[in-house]
Parts: structure tokens; sequence; C-alpha cells
């Protein structure tokens, strides 16, 4: 479904023809630059899909317009092509289905009744956050009654066929249902390397890492998870944009581009969430450690306090040759994460394009928005793949 609104840009008075696609949750924002003066125009959609109505809120830069204009398409779930954005009769939804539905008939075939309702309930990931951000962070602050009856309300609210046991449990699902389908090889391929490599060869040291992992580094790192998590859904229209695809590991179509670009609220998105998996990462190292038939806490060139020492960028060197691990470091990016933490990324907002030099004083690099959005979202897989690692941890059978 299509919404059709008249607005006008504060700025120059430019009429634009709106055109919102309907998202899968309940607030989806939006920030598009006027296709005049290229200032940047902020508007939000209310949806009660209860009572079924909608409401369009102004939030910069704009006021309800009364003709017809430049025609702008967005869509909080989909990407559009570059030629299709100003274009009027164009639904992203049904040309995603196009790409993706219509022409791979016999892959429907083969997909099972529970994987596509898996995917239906992974698609509602912002409403089902807001309940278990409560739960997570009244954990954090140690008032678990609270948090546990939180978490025991939500089990039918969220369709979880069997009842959440704690709010571990419903960490680990929620990151599952983050994963699924088209990433879960990166918690699944990990999780049997460990199994085949740590858990059954070296089960003595093995407990001697849990007890190390839950009496020194549990609560700092689920807090760690949980800052990502929360700054991640506080912009979720912006990186749902281009989720369908990821989760589903298809590729973009060429040329095709995101319709919102609100680059001021996400900018800082990719350096914090680089700092917070780098610093979490030393689980797989500690992991690679045990299965080299070491200490966990010894590398094979230094001990643990000089590894502590080393810079974050290098952190997943230890187990750079084993690739269940190093597979969750593909997504990091050091010289965006410099840039980004020196001040040194901008956005060109005519061209779509984020400029930055690494560290501030590098070669001056570019890449699109909606490239930006894909480095994003793979840190969050990696991290949710992760967590989900750390949540096995708690396990009273390893």
């Amino acid at each position: 479904m299509i919404l059709r609104h008249y607005l006008k840009c504060e700025t120059c008075e430019q009429p634009i023809t709106l055109r919102i696609g309907i998202g899968r949750n309940n607030v989806q924002k939006h920030t598009i630059q006027c296709p005049n003066c290229f200032e940047d125009i902020r508007f939000k959609l209310n949806l009660d899909y209860e009572n079924i109505t909608t409401e369009l809120i102004m939030l910069e830069n704009c006021e309800e317009g009364k003709e017809k204009g430049i025609i702008v398409n967005v869509h909080p779930d989909f990407a559009i092509s570059k030629e299709k954005i100003n274009e009027e009769c164009f639904s992203p939804f049904l040309q995603y289905v196009s790409d993706n539905i219509i022409n791979h008939d016999a892959d429907i075939e083969q997909t099972n009744e529970q994987r596509q309702r898996e995917i239906q309930r992974s698609l509602f990931l912002s409403e089902e956050w807001k309940d278990l951000k409560r739960a997570w962070s009244l954990k954090l602050n140690d008032n678990i009654e609270l948090s546990e009856t939180i978490t025991n309300n939500s089990s039918d609210k969220f369709d979880y066929e069997e009842d959440l046991d704690s709010v571990n449990d419903w960490i680990f699902r929620f990151c599952y249902r983050m994963l699924s389908p088209g990433k879960l090889y990166l918690f699944y391929d990990a999780t049997e390397y460990i199994r085949d490599n740590v858990i059954l060869k070296y089960r003595s040291e093995m407990k001697r890492f849990r007890d190390f992992y839950i009496n020194n580094l549990y609560e700092e790192h689920l807090e760690r998870y949980f800052e990502a998590y929360s700054e991640f859904f506080s912009n979720y229209s912006e990186y749902s944009q281009l989720l369908n695809y990821m989760k589903q590991d298809t590729n973009l179509p060429k040329n095709y581009t995101v319709s919102s670009n609100d680059f001021q609220k996400t900018k800082m998105f990719f350096g914090n969430a680089y700092e917070h998996l780098t610093s979490n990462l030393t689980i797989l190292a500690y992991y690679n450690n045990i299965a080299n038939g070491r200490s966990f806490d010894q590398f094979e060139t230094m001990d643990l306090n000089k590894y502590l020492t080393i810079n974050k960028a290098n952190r997943a060197n230890p187990f750079k040759d084993t690739r269940p691990f190093y597979r969750l470091a593909d997504c990091l990016d050091s010289s965006l994460r410099n840039a980004s933490h020196h001040g040194s990324v901008k956005f060109n907002k005519k061209k779509k394009k984020i400029v930055y030099r690494s560290g501030g004083t590098g070669a001056e690099r570019n890449i699109s928005y909606t490239e930006y959005l894909m480095k994003c979202n793979n840190l969050l897989f990696s991290l949710s793949a992760l967590l989900m690692l750390e949540m096995l941890l708690h396990r009273t059978d390893l």
C-alpha cells in the first residue's frame, strides 16, 4: 500500500508529491533531500493497524502542500531503483516481489512453511525490540523480577512457539530472528567449530574459560550489545531499507538506492558498533587459543595482558586463519571507523555520497549512503552472532 501526500519545502517552497510505502512497523521515519535545494526534509508516519489509520507528522523543513510537485518515492523496507525514485505508479514492494520471488519459483517450492513463518516474524523486529529493550535494561540494572515478568508475558505476544524462560533466552531468540534466514551461518559455522575443536577436545579448559567469562566479562559485554542494539533501533527505518535483501542473503540489484538518507542520525553508528564488536571479539580469540591446545588466555606470541593492549583493528588477527571465526570480522573497516571518530566524515546530499579521510589526514575516499547502511547492518549481524555464542556459555551442559 502506498500513501500519497503533497508537501512543500520550507526552505525553497518546492512542491513535492510524496509517495510513502507502508512498512510493517507502527512508526516509520524518513529523511529526504529537497529535489530543488537539497536541504533535509524529515517526517514520520504513525500507523495504527487495529483501527487502520495513518498519521503523517512533519518534523523538519516541510509543511502540508496544496499542489502537485516533483514525485519522491520512499519505503522503509525496500531499496528503489534510481530510475524509479521519482516515478508515478511505482511500487517498491511489487518490484521486490518481481525481482526475488517470481523469478525463483523453484526456490519457493523448496522452502518449507516453518522457514517462511520465521521470515515473517523477523520482519517485525522494531516492535519486539521495544519490549525486549525494557526487559534487558531492567536486567542490566538488577531489577530481575520485573525483567522476568515482561519476558514471561512476551512469549505469545511475539509468536514464540516455546515459552521464553529467561531474558537471556529472549535475547538469544531475538538475535536468531535478526539473522534469519540468510545470515544464520555466521552463528552455526562458529558453533560447529567450537563444538568440534574446543568442547569435545578440551572440556576442562573450556570450563575454566566459561567460569572466567561469567565472572569477568559477561556483564560488560552485555552492556555493549545493549548499546549497539539501542542505537540501531533508534533509527531502524534507515537500516531496514536493506534488511530484506541482506537477511535473505540476496544481492541488491544494480543501481538501487535507499530512499531515506538521514546520515546525520546514523553517522556515529558504524564507529560505535565497530568499537563494541572489536572489544567483544576477544571471546573468539580465547576460543581459538583453546582450539590450538593452549590455555584460553595464552596466545601464540603474547600473553593476555599484551593482547588487550594491541590496536582494536588487530584484535581479530590471532584467529585470521580460522574462517568460521574470522568471518565475523569481515565487516570491520578501520578506515571508516577512524574517520568517524575523528570527525572526518561528510555527507554530500546532492550525490548521496559519504566522503571521509581515515584518521582525518589520509587519502579521501567515498561510498554511497546505501553502501554505508550495508556496512552498518553487517556489523549488527556479526554482533548478533557473537552475542548468541556468548549466550551459549550460560548452558550448564558445556
